[in-house]
């Protein structure tokens, strides 16, 4: 009788040795595969299936007496193009159907300056940081970058940050985000005796105290 240590294994690792021993092995080729194709994808649980996230929910994967069974998740996918001498690419692609064939065109680095192309990124209100691709880039609006997808992030005092992913064509080159506005409440929390230590509520917002006031940050929802 086979014993199997399962305080050793994750939860993916789990699920496949609790499966039928006539799906196991395919299950744990699945993986791998899917691995080596995306290996930035985080291996999760999700509808009680093993499942893999990249860029959102990827696909889940289950096994069954007599097959396994493949779940695409994400209606929008996005897909990283590698290759020596040219400028490497996030670009979106749909689901592909059976038989489908998708074709891709990734730029050369000699191109690369004919290539760029100045975006705008216009906050309301004006002023916020601006991150593309995890690089700070200012506060101005007009950066440049190659065309495809990047990831932005906004951040300013007072409102609540933004993060987005963006796809930059010739054509697409304007982006507008309006910014939530943080609200501050201010609450007042004394103690008999006093100096008593104070532990504000866990209810997601964000304490600070200044002095005897507590002051958290919520969303404005008005």
């Amino acid at each position: 009788m086979e014993i199997i240590n399962f305080t050793a294994m994750n939860e993916i690792e789990k699920y496949i040795l609790s499966q039928p021993e006539q799906v196991r092995e395919g299950l744990e080729k699945l993986r791998q595969i899917v691995k080596k194709i995306v290996p930035d994808a985080e291996e999760v649980i999700s509808y009680q299936m093993p499942a893999f996230k990249y860029h959102g929910l990827l696909l889940c994967y289950a096994g069954w007496n007599n097959h396994i069974g493949l779940y695409p998740c994400n209606s929008k996918t996005i897909v990283k193009f590698k290759k020596k001498d040219f400028i490497e690419q996030n670009l979106p692609t749909l689901s592909l159907a059976a038989k489908e064939v998708k074709y891709f065109k990734i730029e050369s680095k000699q191109d690369i300056n004919a290539s760029v192309i100045s975006i705008n990124i216009l906050t309301d209100p004006s002023g916020a940081k601006i991150y593309i691709d995890g690089s700070l880039k200012g506060t101005e609006p007009t950066h440049k970058v190659v065309p495809g997808v990047h990831n932005i992030k906004i951040e300013m005092d007072g409102y609540t940050t933004l993060q987005k992913a963006i796809e930059v064509t010739e054509e697409n080159n304007l982006f507008r985000f309006p910014l939530e506005k943080v609200e501050q409440v201010g609450i007042q929390i004394r103690s008999i005796p006093d100096k008593a230590q104070i532990y504000p509520p866990d209810t997601g917002d964000i304490w600070y105290c200044l002095g005897a006031v507590w002051h958290s940050r919520r969303r404005n929802m008005g």
